[in-house]
């Protein structure tokens, strides 16, 4: 192509339909997102099976009240990856329990038991991603 003129743009035709929704399923603004409210807390869908088809995984953004605990847990079909975004908590996980802070990491390995109670002023901010699109959980 002559660029002489200026730069190259290609125009979309209309009616592309699923070209959009293909680009619509790929990015999403977390901030429209709705978290799912729990009493001891919140957690916002960023990736599921659900919502986005073709994915592999899912991928959350937790908040857990300060001095608050999710339910005892495990998930039967997938292992679960942790990393603190903010704040502390105790975690359990199988029979140990130890401290996590900002920039820790946990993989809690499928069918492993899991808590976390969030132990400051702050809420316990993680993001969670689990290895399939469709996380089972089974509460204890």
């Amino acid at each position: 192509p002559d660029f002489s003129e200026g730069p190259l743009y290609i125009k979309i035709p209309t009616g592309l339909s699923n070209l959009e929704n293909h680009l619509n399923s790929l990015y999403k603004r977390a901030s429209n997102l709705i978290p799912e409210q729990f009493d001891w807390g919140q957690i916002t869908w960023l990736v599921r099976g659900i919502t986005d088809p073709g994915t592999q995984q899912t991928v959350g953004l937790c908040h857990i009240n300060p001095g608050a605990s999710n339910p005892l847990h495990y998930h039967p079909n997938c292992e679960e990856v942790l990393y603190v975004i903010s704040g502390s908590c105790i975690k359990l996980v199988g029979d140990k329990s130890f401290a996590m802070k900002t920039g820790d990491v946990v993989r809690i390995p499928k069918g492993e038991k899991h808590r976390a109670t969030a132990n400051s002023n702050k809420p316990f901010i993680c993001l969670i991603t689990y290895d399939v699109p469709n996380r089972q959980i089974e509460l204890l």
